[in-house]
């Protein structure tokens, strides 16, 4: 399998428009972006509209971003004085399996997985294919032009703090550094949100009792979990020494997201971030395709943080064989 997602992954070249205004409701543009990514089109409403989140928090005189007087950014008093937009941060998802594999056998699992298994657990009530995957919430980031990070598997295990073990694990792991993301909606992402923490906060060991929670416990949330808290609040304060935020979302709540179509209240995008390997960008690929067969088309985008001007891109489907 690894072998076809090699071939798969090849990279395309991908052409660009202007972006128009940046709209405000992700949703309203996400089916002209799955318009677009068809006829390989490049840039569109989109991208323009999450690049805004993306860059609201930027300064400098001259810099994209800075004093932002346009519809996605700010109070209208705010946008007519021209002060700086609050900021604000795109939500990230990583499918990641349920978490990174700590034995050769979880590996081999993780290796294995195909873009309809991972689409098919997406909201939904179940484990991934690790044992330290939880079936009641997810782990998410949000990320913005000062907190660009976004959790990436295995790479704790390389640094050898965990132990030898885990290392050779890590090791084996590097094709698998940058998995697919999902694009989530912030306002869905808000609704589903049990607490954040402005580093990884280690929530796939917090397990409560009973599944889903009670009163006296929310599945992932230790005692310094920040709760009830706007989004920005997890990105403001975001100190992680790897980098990345952890937003923990609910998935057991009315048994989960939903399916196909349904899940367009959550989802906005596939992406994959430049820097990933082929087998991750097949992989990605294969996640879109599943979305779509699912009844759910959306734009595959490319992350790329070292690009300030435009750190997402619709990536052109493949021409067909």
């Amino acid at each position: 399998m690894i072998d076809e997602l090699r071939r798969r992954g090849h990279e395309t070249e991908v052409s660009r428009a202007a972006s128009p205004a940046a709209a405000t409701d992700l949703v309203t543009v996400a089916s002209q972006a799955a318009v677009a990514t068809r006829k390989g089109s490049g840039r569109d409403w989109l991208c323009g509209a999450i690049d805004a989140i993306f860059e609201s928090t930027r300064s400098g005189s001259g810099s994209a971003g800075t004093n932002r007087t346009d519809s996605t950014a700010g109070t209208p008093s705010e946008r007519q004085r021209g002060s700086p937009a609050r900021p604000r941060g795109v939500v990230a998802y990583v499918l990641d399996n349920g978490g990174g594999p700590h034995s050769q056998e979880e590996l081999n699992k993780y290796k294995d997985v195909t873009g309809t298994q991972l689409w098919a657990r997406v909201g939904q009530p179940v484990s991934g294919v690790v044992a330290v995957s939880a079936a009641d919430r997810i782990s998410v980031s949000i990320i913005n032009y000062l907190h660009q990070g976004t959790y990436r598997p295995g790479v704790i295990f390389r640094s050898g703090v965990m132990g030898p073990a885990l290392r050779r694990i890590g090791e084996q792991m590097i094709e698998y550094t940058y998995m697919p993301m999902l694009v989530l909606r912030r306002a869905a992402a808000l609704e589903r949100m049990n607490c954040c923490y402005p580093h990884d906060g280690g929530s796939n060991g917090f397990n409560c009792l009973r599944r889903g929670g009670d009163v006296h416990c929310t599945p992932g949330c230790r005692p310094n979990a920040l709760r009830h808290v706007p989004l920005e609040t997890c990105l403001a304060h975001s100190d992680g020494f790897w980098g990345y935020n952890e937003l923990v979302l609910d998935v057991w709540r009315d048994g989960g997201w939903g399916a196909g179509a349904a899940l367009a209240h959550f989802v906005q995008a596939v992406a994959i971030d430049s820097r990933a390997s082929r087998v991750t960008l097949a992989l990605a690929r294969a996640v879109q395709d599943a979305a779509s067969v699912a009844g759910l088309p959306l734009p595959l985008l490319e992350y790329n943080p070292g690009n300030a001007a435009a750190p997402f891109r619709v990536l052109r489907a493949l021409p067909a064989e």
